[in-house]
């Protein structure tokens, strides 16, 4: 029983610090807040979401969810009741996203819940897109915990990459680029004409002086032939 509790420790650990294989530029954080719908309930903290590029312990980049230990089961059930929403915010110093899920897949789903994070890479606040809040899947369990005092959000991270790249060719761009491409090809044949010259100039300098040569001979009989008559 004991080893038991060991393992099941171990595996909330696992759930609260996750390793990723994305690169994380600069250390950051988000504070998590939520509130309840239809209860028009103030906003109150959930947690944190915190990004480190080297993790102490490993030294690999990684995120770490911090949820607080201030469930309240019971105002979830009421507002899966009164079929509003669990609304969720990320706030960091410069940033801040919304998103919502719905009470009941929170109570249906043991409180596993899954964090969406869309980003450019290298991630680094400034690049984050958006970030979405939902159940996780994977970890769909119906046999909910009676004992109140102990149900836990359970929290996973997906992270989803976004590479830039270039964009496509537009109509009011595609002259310039074409008159661009025009002038490339007269630079690559310029130096085809110029080595053509300077390979071949001694024979188009021989050409030239027997052309000269020819033409000084006809002269000089031309010459003769009218002194003599």
């Amino acid at each position: 029983m004991k080893f038991l509790k060991i393992i099941l420790l171990l595996v909330i650990y696992v759930n609260f610090i996750i390793t990723i294989d994305v690169d994380i530029d600069g250390e950051f954080e988000y504070l998590i807040e939520y509130r309840l719908e239809k209860q028009n309930t103030s906003w109150e903290k959930r947690g944190s979401l915190k990004f480190t590029e080297k993790d102490p312990k490993n030294y690999k980049p990684s995120i770490k969810v911090n949820n607080n230990n201030n469930l309240d089961v019971s105002k979830i059930s009421l507002e899966c009741e009164l079929k509003g929403n669990y609304i969720i915010r990320f706030i960091s110093k410069s940033n801040y996203f919304y998103s919502l899920v719905n009470p009941c897949e929170l109570i249906d789903n043991n409180y596993n819940d899954l964090i969406k994070i869309n980003s450019f890479t290298p991630l680094k606040n400034n690049s984050i897109i958006s970030i979405n809040y939902g159940i996780d899947n994977n970890y769909y369990n119906n046999d909910n915990n009676d004992d109140n005092s102990k149900v836990k959000f359970h929290t996973n991270i997906d992270i989803y990459e976004i590479h830039k790249s270039e964009g496509p060719i537009f109509e009011d761009n595609y002259e310039t680029l074409n008159n661009k491409n025009k002038m490339e090809n007269k630079e690559k044949k310029a130096p085809e004409n110029q080595s053509f010259i300077q390979k071949y100039w001694w024979i188009l300098t021989i050409l030239m002086f027997v052309l000269m040569m020819g033409g000084g001979e006809e002269k000089e009989g031309g010459q003769q032939q009218s002194a003599q008559q």
